[in-house]
């Protein structure tokens, strides 16, 4: 057994010795050391273990050869038996192997016999008790970090199975919602059109009430779900060539709708000769509705609220504006509003609340589509929600997808291409197809663009490692699909890669790649 060195008390040491003369000798020069202490003397490998079993000792200074053992094998038995008292060697040798050896074995330091004096054993005492202390305390420090990281592996693991718990029952329970909901708007809608008796007016009003709300509710259950996809990194993105009227036809009427309801005046300003966009206008078509909702819900009375459509001069993106005339926002809370679960109050005559979840939404969608999502407000006078969304072109929408990977410390800081072709001339039903079946495969991370002559460009986050993984799932998705598939085969893709890039030093030449494969020049494989 060992104990800690304090500066009131005596430092016990056992001297393990079988020549007399020789423990005669460190007795004597232990009289004159700069340490107090008391020293007991046993001549045997078997004393030493013996007496340590019933008493305390700070050190101990051991021969090599004694009667019952000889050389490194004393020190390896001493450890052994005594795992947590210092040993400092007694030796005739002064041999720098030796040392090693002695040091290997567990021993704190040696003296050679013909060196041996007061102050050479009392500095070589101290060192090695401070050495086997700091290595003891070093030890519990790893021992605590070791069970530290195991419970909170332990914890880790608890806590993911909780989230996913907590993912699948808010995805259960938002699917649940949508079969009750939908039979509520479509029996409303019978009633409304008359189908099962006449209805009058102030009914048809009332009706159109109760189609209103079940839409607000399916906004926060899509909220919902957008939300837990999100999170997880599971939500997808179908980003492609369309144009804004494309982006405006699946939200028009049902903002038109409800701002009828609300009797709020609502007008499009949208510019003409607007250049094609490549994003997922489903994607955008939710944010424009989650912020024209927003708008008609909190613009002022007679509310006003206008979305309008244009691009700046000399820009590569189009921007999606919403303002309104309602109460404003302070300077100090819009940046709050994007935070999840976050409401800065609401109207007196806003009747339906959701949870907050909105425009948090809304601004992970704009990114998720390369843009950006901004908002200006002047207390009073109401606010301006306005986005971004790039336009078609390779080259740029490619360095908007760098910008985001190089934001998002979750996504390898690599980029991968690789092209997709097929020597069948398909027709464009059977390229649309292929290529939302290409998009399948890609994740929110990942670029897909279409080229010329049944040809794809992936630019894939993922390294040359990696993409054999990506190959071999593309092949047995297209078998799986095509066994099941009525009208025909969807045509076999080859792939090609074309190389990785560091997204830190490499970015330019990948963009350069991209551009000219889309433009449909030639590209040197690599």
């Amino acid at each position: 057994m060992g104990g800690k060195m304090t500066n009131d008390k005596r430092i016990q040491i056992l001297l393990v010795e079988d020549d007399a003369l020789d423990a005669e000798f460190v007795q004597r020069a232990m009289k004159h050391a700069s340490i107090l202490n008391s020293m007991t003397h046993v001549s045997t490998l078997a004393a030493a273990i013996a007496i340590c079993q019933n008493q305390t000792f700070h050190l101990i200074l051991s021969d090599l050869s004694l009667p019952d053992s000889m050389g490194e094998e004393t020190i390896s038995r001493l450890r052994s038996n005594i795992p947590n008292t210092p040993i400092v060697v007694l030796t005739s040798l002064d041999d720098v192997e030796l040392a090693k050896a002695l040091l290997d074995a567990g021993a704190q330091d040696y003296i050679p016999k013909n060196g041996i004096s007061g102050d050479v054993l009392g500095r070589a005492i101290r060192h090695a008790i401070q050495r086997h202390e700091h290595v003891s305390e070093s030890q519990n420090l790893l021992r605590e970090i070791s069970a530290s990281r195991e419970l909170l592996s332990a914890k880790n693991c608890k806590l993911e199975l909780l989230y996913k718990q907590a993912h699948d029952f808010v995805d259960n329970v938002s699917h649940e919602f949508r079969t009750p909901l939908s039979v509520i708007k479509e029996y409303a809608s019978l009633i409304s059109e008359g189908f099962v008796g006449a209805v009058n007016s102030e009914q048809i009003r009332m009706l159109a009430i109760i189609e209103n709300r079940v839409e607000d509710l399916n906004t926060m259950v899509d909220d919902m779900l957008d939300s837990s996809k999100l999170e997880s990194g599971l939500i997808g993105a179908w980003r492609k060539p369309c144009s804004v009227t494309d982006i405006l036809g699946h939200v028009k009427e049902t903002l038109e709708r409800k701002a009828k309801i609300k009797e709020v005046s609502l007008s499009w300003q949208i510019a003409e000769d607007l250049p094609t966009l490549f994003c997922d206008a489903e994607k955008v078509g939710r944010v424009i509705t989650n912020l024209g909702i927003n708008a008609l819900k909190f613009c002022g009375r007679p509310g006003n609220v206008r979305l309008s459509v244009y691009q700046v001069d000399g820009s590569s993106d189009v921007t999606f504006s919403i303002e309104d005339n309602g109460s404003g926002i302070e300077s100090d809370s819009l940046q709050e509003i994007f935070e999840r679960f976050r409401q800065l109050g609401t109207t007196t005559h806003s009747s339906c609340k959701g949870f907050g979840l909105g425009l948090a939404i809304a601004k992970d969608l704009v990114e998720l589509n390369f843009g950006q999502l901004s908002v200006e407000s002047i207390p009073g006078q109401g606010s301006k929600f306005y986005f971004t969304v790039p336009i078609n072109d390779p080259a740029y929408v490619t360095s908007r997808f760098v910008h985001l990977i190089q934001n998002s410390p979750a996504c390898p800081q690599i980029i991968t291409l690789v092209k997709a072709h097929t020597s069948t001339d398909a027709n464009q039903n059977a390229l649309d197809d292929s290529e939302e079946f290409l998009n399948s495969l890609c994740r929110s991370s990942d670029l897909l663009f279409q080229g010329p002559k049944n040809t794809f460009l992936l630019v894939l986050t993922t390294d040359k490692i990696e993409l054999q993984a990506f190959i071999d799932r593309a092949h047995t998705s297209w078998e799986s699909l095509n066994r099941n598939r009525p009208r025909g085969s969807l045509p076999e893709f080859h792939y090609e890669y074309l190389g990785s890039y560091q997204v830190a030093t490499e970015v330019e030449i990948a963009i350069q790649i991209v551009s000219e494969l889309v433009a449909d020049r030639q590209v040197t494989c690599v």
